[in-house]
């Protein structure tokens, strides 16, 4: 991992990678990694989210995005772009659906 990030460094490519979602006080591996840009998951409230790694890392490379709640109700969650037809029918959509996580907040 340390040497892939190295690497899209030289060519000029930002690395942004998941801190990760164990409710642990440090990014996790490939976030932690010098030279990757942390991203913890905020909930509506711009606090962080229940479930997300803390975003904690030595080089300080780390922010905190919204990455939804993860409770129960989806508007309190990312909204995003599935295979049509497989969306959640708790939350009501076809082609869409909501998700927590700090995979959500990274992009």
């Amino acid at each position: 991992m340390t040497e892939a990030i190295a690497y899209a460094q030289t060519k000029g490519v930002a690395v942004i990678a998941a801190a990760g979602n164990e409710t642990a006080p440090l990014c996790d591996v490939p976030a932690w990694e010098s030279g990757a840009l942390c991203v913890a998951a905020t909930d509506r409230n711009e606090v962080k989210a229940w479930y997300s790694n803390l975003g904690t890392k030595a080089d300080l490379k780390a922010v905190a995005a919204p990455g939804g709640a993860g409770l129960v109700n989806c508007d309190d969650d990312v909204w995003s772009s599935v295979p049509v037809g497989t969306g959640s029918a708790a939350c009501g959509q076809r082609d869409y659906d909501a998700y927590a996580g700090t995979s959500m907040a990274t992009p």
